[in-house]
Formats: structure tokens, C-alpha cells, sequence
């Protein structure tokens, strides 16, 4: 028989493949499975639709959820999917089972009419033409008849033919549709179990429409939608669980593969105990023995065996991959190169000494080929219970240095590379490192990566450039001993003295007696205590040498010296700012009452929304603060709150730490303020340590003095502070599980999540993205302006600078202006605005005739991605208060650099003739604040003006946006309600790079 022949088993005849599917149409009952004897019908059989109709069904019935913790749709008994007739799950992995072409499928939906148009072209064999006598069917000689009135679609709806619909728009749609809800799950964190129940309430509900709806196009999208999230998972194609599980050894911390733990014995599988060989006495070595897994049972009585601690692993290799197949990482991915080369500003760690280094290695390119990557590790803990504190989950996180600062740290473009289970403290993290190294190791050497940057698959390089950790995580990563230690410093080896029990005494800021650390030495120490011979001898070396080994240090080119870097959250904010508030209130400097008028300051502050969180009712809360809450009382309400009521000394104390964080919180910093921050930190520690005493002084002080070479390292704080990594532990937190295999339930999250991206990139090439696309864009809301950290630069210098050229800066590329605006006339002001231009354009002759009439009046503009109010927007009032520099005094002369408080009236644009071509300028109408006589009566970090008197208006009252250096918040003082304090807010700068 011919290959393409099929064979009737009931009447062993052969037929064609198309007439087979008539055959058994007409002669097998799919609901008894099997076939009918060929005369227990008529010749004149009717075949059967593709999908039946809905059988009678009670609500009961299709409303039957299971409560069970996991995907309830794994057991098909019950299912919604029979009331269309689908009877088994082989049927449903015909609708569901959904490939990248969507061709299976459309070939489903175009079955039936694939037949009908075959019929119609007569494309069936020649038995197909014979009726059941055996006599000729054909009518082609005869005469057609005509029936008048009669349309094509009318006949095809009479004999029950479909109208051919476009399969593959339902297909789009259809995946769009469950895409949606996928991605909103994700995004509002709603548990499985609840959108499981939504779409079993969604495919019944729709179920019912299509069959009250007369329209084929609709009937097939409502009989193809995933009844469950089982099967809407199936439908997508998603692989939660595309993620390497390790079994991990409670007590020595060895990692096993699952399979390697069970054995058989007597034909029964059991359970394996830890077989790895552990220091026990001297130079003796026994298996450590212990349990691995455990024994549970499951529904049903059936016996399982569950591991006691999971260690769940995710590729970083297949994680870089998929950050670079996304479509907008090919416009950034060398946008670095473009910069303009500065031996004074850092902006990011591009101008740091360690990217700089790594252009090459080893007399190879490296970041300067296209095909290098930078890697940033982070490693923290957090806890997945509210009300429990005594379980606590790692999770690695890895950022790629080469994207733009504006997207590093966004959610699709961070890499989670472990979940490490929960133990009684925090374990060492060789074993967990060991997956990540060997895979460093390989990208080191190359992989073959797709990316957007090309069609085929290119060769791509990576390095760990950075580890950015707290105290504890980063010395366990890195190899060092803990902070407590006698050399308790990762950057030098000076001796924090202290016997056994006592707290260590970190006093001493003589920094020429410190002996820094070196790559070379480390690596050395670090093998010598691995390779120890006995226990005592092991802790004897990490002792001496305050280094333990660190599976890092396989990584050739790795420095933990200097890679290792000081994370600015936890040493300045949760850190310092923390322990000398802590200080003041334990030795009554701060005593309850004090703390009442310190509370009392703060509600009287009309601060921004757009900052983060405000410390409230510090007296009682400060040990709980976050650290974005520290990191706003320290830099902008702190000296405001304080003045006054700390004493003198200690007030001045605190101003150089101030000071200092302020100086490191800007976008960017230039090398004479890294020297000014390492001055006023240092002097800082030495006035805490007069003050206080030399037991005051925390690990935390003593790394101050070692801050100055990270930022020479790596740029800004900005680029390796924590700040962004605890938002994601935050997010872990809100995270629903059933309380049982936790890190499991994690990790298939995170792969839901990273899922849900990849589809949102896949849909931009849908053209249902056109009009529905926003839907997956819904948490996205801050506003990117166009520009790059160039012109941040120069537009900030523009703001504290006598000189500087309005002609290189173009203000559409990082002013945004709102669609509303006013259409006004220059007035008598017009002359003002001439003398503005003059001092813009020195070069350029101006007159009135250059100027142009109309202007257009804004309420409010965004600059750099920040919102700037004025007074003509109550909602944005509290915003229209900033600190600018005059571009002229109201003499019309050059005034020195000062920058001064100032109410922003109102904002306009207006277009000159500027060397015979017009140029579009934005400008704040401004009301100057009056200065109040003893303006630094608290010195320099608080400066204090009258908040009701102003200056005359003048030729100052026009400045160009430029010249607006940052926000302000007003503080009232305690003497007069006539004089206010400024409360500055740095500046934040939002923009594409």
C-alpha cells in the first residue's frame, strides 16, 4: 500500500488521506472509540463539526476549582474544555499547543474548510467522485439554475459552511489576550490559584457568548482559549521551570545533583546521605553524613522524597542572551563610546580607573571590542514571611555594566542567578559561587551568543567587574575575614585590637601607617589557607592573614581588592547615619523632648512626593528606618530639624558628614569634590572620635576613609550603591507561595517574569502592539527625556558657571514641555529679555527687531526626566521653589556665582534670530527671595532667607531653565514664622543615553 494510503481497519479497505477523513467521519464514534459496523448507516451520513456543541451542563459543574496549592488544570477530570466537546487532553494539546508560526494552529481552524474548497476544485481521487451506488455524480454538462437574490454567503450558511476567517489574526490575538493576563499577573503579583480562577470563569463565560453569537470569527477564538493557567501556559509555550536544582547539604553546604541522591536497596529506592569528606580532628576526615532529603506524602498516600534544602541555579550565560536579543539593547549598547573624554567629571563608571583598565587584557581587547561585557555582582538576603523573622532568602543578582544608567537596573535587564535556600545564619557561599564561576570562566574564554547586534551568532566575552554587597555578604564573596576580626579591613591591613568578647576598637585615622591590601597577596594568603592541612592550622592562617579562600580567586583577572567595592547605602546611611542618631539618643544628647521638637520640624515640611519615603515619628521609629529614609534625613531635613537643639559641636560634627553625602548624592562628581568628601569624611570621624570617645567609632567609619578610591574605581555612588537591588528584595516580599519549597516557588516566578518581557518583545513585531501595546507598558512611568550625559554635564555647569556658550546646548534634547500652554505678549519686560539674550550670545549683536513677540506660558517643564512647578499650578506649587544662580543682576551687570532661593512665576518659550537663524530658548519668569541678614547662622549646610519679602523685579527676573541648579523644601524656624530654612533636594536625572 502507498505511503500516502491509509488502511479502514473495520472494512480493510484503502483510501486516499482525504478520503480517509470522510471514511471516518461517516464510520467512527469518537465518544465510544470505536468503529461503527459500514451498514449500520445510510449511505447519506452526515459528518460531524469540529467542534460539537455544548452539552447541558449544570453551574456546578463548570464552576469545579480544585483548592489545591498547585496548577489545579494538571488533572483533567472536571474540565471546562468537555462542554466543547473535547474529550481528552490529546485533543487539547490540538487547540492549545501553540508554535512560534502558529501553524498548528491555523492548519486546525482551516480543516474543515480546506475539505470543503478541495471538494469544490474536485482535488479528491476518483473513488471520491462516486456515489454509493457507484454510479456518476458529475454535473457538468447540465444546466445550472439560476436563483435570483440568492448570495454566495447565504448558500454556505444554509449547507453549514464556515466563511474562511484570517486564522492567523485569531492566533495573534489569542496569544495577545492570554499574554495580558500573564503579564498582569506578574506585574500586580496575583497568586496562581487566582488566575487560574479567572480563566476558568473567562472560558466559560465566553463559551456562552459564542454560542449566542452567531459569528464563526468569534466562535473560534472562544472555543480555543485556555481554560486554566496549566493550559495557558501550555499555550505559550512557557517552561517555568527552565532552571538547574541542586540538593544542598544542611550541614557541610555540598551541592548535589537530584538524581545522585536516591539509590536502590533490596529493589527499594532510598534516600543517599552526604558523602562529602569533612575535617573532623587534626588531619582526619570522615563523610559528614547527614540527611539530604526527606520523606513526605503526597494526595493519595503516595510516598515522595522532597530535599531538605534547595539551592535553585539560573544560567548567566542564557540570561545574557536574553538581555541581548531584546531590540532596544542594539541603539545603547556602545553608546559609552560616544562620550566626550573628561579627566575631571565622572559621570559613570566608564570614567572610573577599573573600566578604563579593562579596554584590553592581557594584550587582547576587551570593552573596547563591542563583544566585551562588565558584570556587577550583588548578594543579599531577605525575608519572605512578614510576621517571621528566622528564615531569610539569598538571591544573586548580576547587572550588565555596559547598558546605560537609565536601564541598568530595570527588571528585564537584571540577571537572577541564584536563590539560596534559608539557614540557621548565613552560610558560606563558596558552594552556591562554585555554578557561577565555572560559567564565568567560560564567558571569559568566549561564548556563541545571540544578540540583536547581528543576525547570526557572535562571540561574546564577560568579566566581573564589581561586588557590591553589604559588610557581611561581601567579605563571605570576596574572601575576607568578617568585620569583627583583628583584621577586620578588606582594603588594608590595619589591626582593629580587642580581646575575645570585647567590641574591637576601630579609633585611628592615621592613614599613612596603613599597609593596604594587594591582588598578589590576597591570592596568595587565600590559597595557603585553603590548602591547610588541619583545621587549626586553617583557622590559624585566617587568622594571621584576615583572608579566607574565595572560589572567585579562580577567576584569573578577578581583584577582590579592588572589585570588592564599599556599597554608599549601608556604610553612610544604614550605617553611619544610623549609629550617631543611635548615639545621641542613648547619652540624652537627643533626649524625648528634643526628639518632640525634632518630630514636630519635620511635619512642618511641605516636601515632595517624588523623593521617597520622609522619616516620620523618628523618636520611636529610627531603628526601623529604611535606608531611603536615612538616606532623605541625612541629606536634606537633618540640619534643618537639628539646628538648635543639637549642641553647637555636635551640630558642627554632623555638618561635615552632611555635607559630605550631599557632595556624593549628585549626579555627578568631579575629582576636586572626591577630594573635598575624603577631607570632610575624615575630619568627620576624628570629631566623632574627640566627641564621643574611641569606642564610638564603628567598622563603618574606618571604611570612610577607603571611599575615595571606589569612586575613583568606579564613578559615582550611584553606580554601584544598593539602592536598587533592595527595591527588587522588596518585591520577593509580595511574592504569594503556599509556604512549602519556597525558593522553588521563586525561581518559577522569576522565569514567569523574565517570560512575560521576552513576549512583550515578541508582540512589538504584532501589529496588535500598535493599538493594545500600552497595556504592557502599564508600570512603566517615568518620563525619558532624549539626551545624553554630555550635555548633563554642561547644562550643570551651566548652572554654577560665569562662563559659558548657550549655543552648543539645544534645549529640545532635555526639555520636556507639556502639550497645554498660554499664547502671550512681550510687554514692557521686552528690554529684559533683550539683556538676557546679550549675556547668553556675547558674540552676537542683538536689537529689539531680533526678538520675537509671541511667547508661549508653560505651568510647568521636565528637565532631565525632573518635574520643575511654578506658580500657576496649584498641584505642582510645592515644586516651583528651587535654588538658581542670576544671569544678571538688576542692574543688568554680571553678578557673582551664588546660587539663592527663588519662585518660579511662571515658564515661557521664546524664539530670537540668533546669527540669521531662529533659536527657541526656555526661560522661568522667577520672584527672588529676599536674603535674611545672618543668612549662615548655622553654617554652611543651612542657609536661612525671609519666606514673605522678595527682591525688586529686574533684568534678574529672567533666567534660562539652565540655570536652575536643584529643588528646595521650606522649613520654618523656631524664632520667626517670617524667616525659612532651606531644605535642598539633589538633583535626579532621568535620561536617554
Amino acid at each position: 500500500m502507498p505511503s500516502h494510503c491509509k488502511k479502514c481497519p473495520k472494512c480493510q479497505s484503502s483510501f486516499t488521506k482525504r478520503s480517509f477523513y470522510r471514511h471516518t467521519l461517516k464510520y467512527y464514534d469518537s465518544s465510544k472509540k470505536e468503529w461503527i459496523p459500514h451498514d449500520a448507516l445510510t449511505a447519506k451520513s452526515h459528518a460531524r463539526p469540529l467542534f460539537s456543541s455544548p452539552t447541558a451542563t449544570s453551574s456546578s459543574d463548570l464552576y469545579n476549582i480544585s483548592d489545591d496549592d498547585s496548577d489545579s488544570s494538571d488533572n483533567p477530570a472536571d474540565d471546562p474544555l468537555e462542554i466543547s466537546g473535547i474529550k481528552s487532553l490529546d485533543d487539547r494539546d490540538d487547540i492549545f499547543t501553540l508554535s512560534s508560526d502558529t501553524s498548528d494552529f491555523e492548519d486546525l481552524l482551516n480543516t474543515n474548510e480546506d475539505f470543503q474548497e478541495a471538494a469544490d476544485n474536485h482535488e479528491f481521487d476518483s473513488e471520491d467522485s462516486l456515489s454509493s451506488d457507484g454510479e456518476s455524480t458529475d454535473t457538468e454538462d447540465s444546466e445550472p439554475e439560476i436563483w435570483e437574490g440568492v448570495t454566495p454567503e447565504t448558500i454556505d450558511s444554509e449547507m453549514g459552511v464556515e466563511q474562511r476567517t484570517d486564522k492567523k489574526h485569531i492566533s495573534e490575538i489569542l496569544m495577545f489576550f492570554v499574554g495580558m493576563l500573564l503579564y498582569w499577573q506578574t506585574v500586580h503579583h496575583v497568586s496562581d490559584n487566582g488566575l487560574d480562577y479567572l480563566l476558568r470563569n473567562l472560558f466559560v463565560f465566553f463559551q456562552t457568548l459564542g454560542l449566542q453569537i452567531d459569528n464563526s470569527y468569534f466562535r473560534n477564538f472562544c472555543m480555543a482559549l485556555p481554560p486554566s493557567l496549566y493550559m495557558a501556559h501550555k499555550f505559550l509555550n512557557l517552561d517555568r521551570d527552565n532552571f538547574k536544582r541542586y540538593v544542598v547539604c544542611p550541614s557541610c553546604l555540598m551541592l548535589y545533583n537530584l538524581q545522585d541522591c536516591f539509590e536502590e536497596r533490596n529493589g527499594v529506592r532510598v534516600a543517599k546521605l552526604c558523602s562529602n569528606e569533612v575535617r573532623v580532628r587534626g588531619r582526619q576526615t570522615a563523610p559528614c553524613g547527614a540527611h539530604l532529603m526527606k520523606e513526605i506524602v503526597c494526595k493519595g498516600n503516595v510516598r515522595k522524597f522532597y530535599p531538605l534544602k534547595v539551592y535553585c541555579y539560573n544560567s548567566i550565560i542564557d540570561g545574557l542572551e536574553r538581555v541581548l536579543k531584546r531590540g532596544e539593547i542594539k541603539e545603547v549598547w556602545e553608546h559609552w563610546k560616544d562620550w566626550e573624554e573628561s579627566d575631571d567629571v565622572m559621570r559613570d563608571v566608564y570614567d572610573g580607573r577599573v573600566w578604563k583598565k579593562f579596554q584590553s587584557y592581557g594584550n587582547k581587547s576587551f570593552l573596547s571590542d563591542s563583544r566585551g561585557i562588565g558584570l556587577m555582582m550583588n548578594i543579599d538576603w531577605f525575608q519572605p514571611f512578614k510576621n517571621r523573622n528566622d528564615y531569610s532568602v539569598g538571591v544573586i543578582y548580576f547587572a550588565i555594566l555596559n547598558l546605560p544608567w537609565h536601564i541598568r537596573y530595570r527588571s528585564e535587564n537584571i540577571i537572577i542567578a541564584g536563590l539560596i535556600p534559608s539557614f540557621k545564619k548565613e552560610p558560606k557561599l563558596n558552594p552556591f559561587l562554585e555554578p557561577i564561576v565555572a560559567e564565568l570562566n567560560q564567558l571569559w574564554k568566549g561564548m556563541k551568543l545571540q544578540s540583536s547586534l547581528s543576525r547570526v551568532d557572535m562571540t561574546f566575552r564577560a568579566a566581573l567587574l564589581c561586588v557590591a554587597c553589604d559588610i557581611p555578604a561581601a567579605r563571605k564573596c570576596c574572601g575576607f575575614k568578617s568585620h569583627a576580626a583583628r583584621l577586620g579591613c578588606h582594603k588594608c591591613f590595619k589591626s582593629f585590637e580587642g580581646s575575645f568578647g570585647e567590641r574591637r576598637d576601630y579609633s585611628g585615622f592615621n592613614r599613612q601607617s596603613w599597609k593596604p591590601r594587594t591582588k598578589e597577596l590576597h591570592n596568595l594568603y587565600a590559597r595557603r589557607v585553603k590548602n591547610a592541612k588541619t583545621k587549626a592550622e586553617y583557622e590559624s592562617f585566617a587568622k594571621k592573614y584576615g583572608t579566607y579562600y574565595s572560589v572567585l580567586i579562580e577567576l584569573n583577572y578577578f581583584d577582590a581588592i579592588t572589585f570588592c567595592v564599599i556599597d554608599p547605602m549601608h556604610n553612610l546611611f544604614l550605617g553611619t547615619a544610623k549609629k550617631v542618631f543611635k548615639l545621641w539618643v542613648e547619652r540624652d544628647i537627643l533626649s524625648k523632648k528634643k526628639l518632640e521638637k525634632v518630630e514636630s520640624r519635620l511635619e512642618e515640611v511641605n516636601s515632595f512626593t517624588d523623593i521617597g519615603r520622609i522619616p516620620t515619628h523618628i523618636s520611636g521609629n529610627y531603628g526601623v528606618f529604611s535606608a531611603a529614609e536615612w538616606k532623605n534625613w541625612t541629606v536634606t531635613f537633618s540640619l534643618y530639624a537639628l539646628c538648635g537643639i543639637l549642641p553647637e559641636e555636635d551640630y558642627r560634627c554632623w555638618e561635615k558628614f552632611v555635607i559630605a553625602c550631599r557632595i556624593l548624592c549628585k549626579p555627578f562628581i568631579s575629582k576636586e569634590d572626591i577630594g573635598k568628601v575624603d577631607s570632610l569624611l575624615l575630619n568627620f570621624c576624628k570629631s566623632v572620635e574627640r566627641l564621643y570617645g574611641l569606642s564610638s567609632i564603628s567598622c563603618n567609619m574606618h571604611l570612610h576613609c577607603h571611599l575615595k578610591e571606589c569612586l575613583l574605581d568606579f564613578g559615582p555612588i550611584h553606580v554601584y550603591w544598593c539602592f536598587s537591588f533592595e527595591r527588587y528584595n522588596g518585591t520577593f516580599g509580595k511574592l504569594h507561595t503556599n509556604n512549602k519549597g519556597i525558593e522553588i516557588q521563586f525561581m518559577r516566578k522569576i522565569m514567569t517574569s523574565k517570560f512575560c518581557e521576552t513576549l512583550r518583545e515578541t508582540m512589538k513585531s504584532t501589529s496588535l502592539y500598535e493599538v493594545l501595546g500600552g497595556f504592557f507598558e502599564m508600570e512603566k512611568n517615568v518620563s525619558l527625556v532624549k539626551s545624553c550625559l554630555v550635555d548633563v554635564v554642561r547644562v550643570l555647569k551651566v548652572a554654577t558657571s560665569t562662563s559659558f556658550n548657550f549655543s552648543e546646548l539645544d534645549p529640545a534634547s532635555y526639555v520636556s514641555l507639556p502639550n497645554i500652554y498660554k499664547m502671550a505678549m512681550l510687554t514692557r519686560e521686552d528690554e529684559f529679555l533683550l539683556a538676557s539674550y546679550k549675556k547668553m550670545y556675547p558674540s552676537e549683536s542683538f536689537d529689539l527687531v531680533n526678538l520675537g513677540e509671541v511667547i508661549r506660558k508653560y505651568n510647568y517643564v521636565v528637565l532631565f526626566g525632573e518635574v520643575f512647578g511654578s506658580k500657576l499650578d496649584c498641584r505642582k506649587l510645592r515644586s516651583a521653589n528651587v535654588m538658581a544662580n542670576k544671569l544678571l543682576d538688576e542692574s543688568g551687570c554680571s553678578p557673582q556665582i551664588d546660587t539663592r532661593p527663588c519662585r518660579v512665576d511662571f515658564y515661557f518659550q521664546h524664539t530670537a534670530t540668533v546669527d540669521g537663524r531662529d533659536v527657541s530658548r526656555v526661560f522661568a519668569k522667577v520672584t527672588w527671595y529676599q536674603e535674611y541678614i545672618d543668612r549662615h547662622k548655622y553654617g554652611n549646610g543651612l542657609e536661612m532667607w525671609f519666606s514673605n519679602k522678595y527682591e525688586n523685579s529686574g533684568a534678574s527676573c529672567f533666567i534660562p531653565v539652565e540655570r536652575i541648579s536643584h529643588r528646595f523644601s521650606r522649613g520654618i524656624t523656631g524664632f520667626s514664622r517670617d524667616i525659612m530654612c532651606i531644605c535642598p533636594i539633589n538633583r535626579r536625572v532621568i535620561c536617554e543615553n
